[in-house]
């Protein structure tokens, strides 16, 4: 969850993650930087 963090933006990541997390509960690292990428895009 950490590295997934780093990704993200230093705006509000746990908020961002907080919303991630509830349509996917998995931690899929992968998937959740696909997203994390169009979101920052």
């Amino acid at each position: 969850m950490r590295q997934i963090r780093k990704a993200g933006k230093p705006g509000r990541p746990s908020v961002f993650f907080k919303a991630v997390s509830q349509y996917a509960p998995v931690p899929a690292a992968g998937a959740r930087r696909k997203v994390a990428r169009s979101f920052a895009e």
